[in-house]
């Protein structure tokens, strides 16, 4: 995703890079991305939208939900895996925002994209 103002700043960028790294982990939280960064709640969110057109939360739900794509499209690991995989706390969780962002349940999903 880049940015869609032209103003992209090292800053962001280099934010960006950090979630790019860590949205897959348990431990992942926006205050900690924040305290990580030295940069205030509030400024990062706003700086980040500005910068990429989406706010940090759906920008990570999109990146977990093509790395879940990409998982149940190409390996065998049963739903739940895949869930904690890509970042989700609990698989009904994953479940529920798999659908609403694809249409598709993961199951149905793998039926028709697995290789």
């Amino acid at each position: 995703m880049e940015c869609c103002t032209g103003e992209r700043t090292e800053e962001i960028q280099s934010i960006k890079e950090m979630i790019d790294g860590s949205f897959t982990l348990s431990t992942f939280s926006i205050e900690g991305v924040c305290k990580d960064a030295g940069i205030s709640h509030a400024h990062l969110l706003r700086q980040f939208k500005k910068a990429y057109g989406v706010t940090i939360i759906e920008y990570v739900v999109q990146k977990r939900i093509e790395l879940a794509r990409e998982l149940l499209a190409t390996t065998a690991l049963p739903v739940h895996a895949v869930a904690f995989s890509c970042g989700f706390a609990d698989e009904i969780h994953f479940m529920k925002t798999f659908k609403r962002k694809t249409g598709l349940c993961a199951t149905a999903y793998r039926k028709l994209y697995h290789a």
